[in-house]
């Protein structure tokens, strides 16, 4: 497995699971350096979890007190990225400035939501195929060729595999590396002619960039497909692509080399239960600051 390092996104959403993500990394893969990004900026004025940042690395300390290897940063150690105030938003410019964040030239990033089962290896891009999925799809799915085609200033604007769509922003894990990364925003930063981070967030206050668009007819981000299209068809560094297959949220994903879990659920819907079965050990406190984040957040309250 040729990278310098593992990378972890994480929030106050994910702060449990981000330890069964750490030992699963540990158990199936080489010893290498583990950094954790934690973002801890969910609100324009409103901390509902004030030193989770802390708080964290106090957790994951007493979950894998012998390994010396978790390097944390925070989300806005990165200039403008706490500017963008909507945390879906924010975690993929994080993604997509990965390199601004990480010591080494290629990592390995995984989402915190993530459990792997077995060793994989990752010479290939991880994708998902609906054989049933047709060119001209749902709203997100148009709207994210929409924004494709304008940051990269390309008729490219949809990966296929086996000729059919594929879907990369559905397995929230691949490796990355600095020159992809670079060269990508400097596509999109020579076209635009102005800084990639600050273009993101001039459209989306605009409101040219949407979480969803009914009409399709605005654009809808998705880190994933923007730098998988880009090394696809752009780049001079492309790799195959390899179908995981589609499964329900939390099922177990099996099918070729790929064996691994994905949530997609925050803490308190997975249950402090079902967490503490996976062998974590959880306070009192520590579960009550998790509540409280939730309970302070409106759209979380579900």
């Amino acid at each position: 497995m040729n990278f310098d390092c593992y990378a972890i996104t994480t929030w106050p959403g994910y702060a449990f699971q981000t330890a069964l993500c750490i030992k699963s990394i540990v158990q199936h893969f080489p010893a290498k350096p583990i950094h954790v990004i934690v973002d801890t900026n969910h609100a324009h004025d409103v901390d509902p979890w004030p030193n989770f940042f802390e708080d964290i690395q106090t957790y994951l300390g007493q979950q894998y007190w012998q390994f010396d290897n978790l390097v944390y940063h925070r989300v806005d150690d990165v200039p403008l990225i706490d500017k963008c105030k909507v945390g879906w938003w924010r975690q993929q410019l994080v993604k997509l400035n990965l390199d601004q964040y990480l010591p080494g030239d290629s990592w390995l990033m995984v989402d915190a939501d993530i459990i792997f089962e077995q060793t994989l290896e990752f010479d290939t891009v991880p994708v998902k195929i609906d054989h049933l999925y047709a060119l001209e799809s749902d709203p997100i799915t148009l709207g994210n060729r929409m924004y494709i085609r304008y940051m990269l200033n390309s008729e490219h604007d949809q990966i296929l595999c086996d000729n059919f769509p594929a879907c990369a922003s559905a397995v929230p894990f691949r490796q990355l590396d600095r020159k992809l990364l670079t060269q990508l925003r400097n596509r999109v930063e020579q076209h635009h002619n102005r800084n990639f981070t600050q273009l993101h967030l001039d459209l989306l206050e605009s409101e040219q960039i949407v979480a969803m668009d009914v009409d399709c007819k605005k654009m809808v981000m998705s880190e994933f497909e923007l730098i998988e299209v880009y090394r696809h068809y752009l780049s001079d560094t492309p790799l195959p692509l390899q179908s995981v297959g589609w499964s329900h949220t939390f099922a177990l994903e099996c099918t070729g080399d790929y064996r691994f879990r994905h949530s997609s659920l925050a803490d308190w819907a997975l249950g402090r239960e079902w967490l503490e079965a996976q062998h974590l050990q959880i306070t009192n406190a520590q579960w009550q600051k998790s509540k409280l984040f939730q309970e302070n957040m409106p759209h979380l309250r579900k």
